[in-house]
């Protein structure tokens, strides 16, 4: 859901500008669900189908688009691909970037782009209320295969009392944390497989005519 909702950010932010009464995209991550080729263990004890952000986007690019929600609603679920015979609007992007940079060149790009990242789903980070999060208590349940792989979107950034933080969205719902939203500390944990973020994998979409 992450890599549909940051092209839908983008793509809305775009009509936003040039077009004030044009109703706002909502893209169809369950066409994603159905069509993206998955590995048949690739289903987390949650029943979360896990793929990469950027295989998400690769496939849109192929694909020619992605429809809306509308068009492909979301089930809940994985099920067969659907064939849309109609002509319908789809949103499209001509490329996407992977960021590799510290915390400091990926705040510079939320100026402009919402970013795809990936988090481990502790269960501190499920039960998350209104603080920032820093990690678990056991920052090596980092590194547990155990604990799931959670694709969430980067959508800005703050600072509270010298501590800096990212602000995310969430797919889970608006019962989580601040009506979907939560913050995630930029720090710097030592595992002892060595310094990681909390936030990993970060890329993001890029559309035609849009600075990159």
């Amino acid at each position: 859901m992450a890599a549909t909702a940051a092209i839908e950010s983008l793509y809305n932010i775009k009509l936003r500008k040039e077009e004030e009464d044009e109703d706002l995209f909502q893209g169809s991550p369950q066409q994603l669900i159905d069509c993206i080729k998955l590995h048949p263990t690739k289903q987390d004890a949650q029943g979360c189908y896990a793929y990469s952000t950027r295989k998400a986007f690769r496939w849109i690019i192929n694909n020619g688009g992605i429809v809306s929600e509308a068009h492909y609603p979301y089930m809940g679920r994985r099920g067969e691909p659907r064939e849309i015979t109609e002509v319908v609007p789809k949103m499209k992007i001509n490329s996407f970037r992977r960021i590799y940079h510290d915390s400091d060149d990926v705040n510079s790009i939320l100026l402009h782009h919402p970013i795809t990242g990936v988090i481990r789903a502790t269960m501190e980070f499920r039960s998350l209320e209104d603080e920032i999060y820093y990690g678990p208590e056991d920052v090596n349940t980092l590194l547990d295969i155990n604990t799931p792989s959670h694709a969430v979107l980067v959508v800005g950034f703050g600072e509270h009392n010298e501590q800096k933080y990212w602000i995310i969205k969430n797919s889970w719902g608006e019962r989580w944390k601040d009506h979907g939203y939560g913050k995630i500390s930029q720090n710097i944990v030592n595992t002892i497989q060595g310094p990681r973020r909390l936030i990993e994998r970060l890329s993001y979409p890029i559309i035609e005519g849009q600075n990159q």
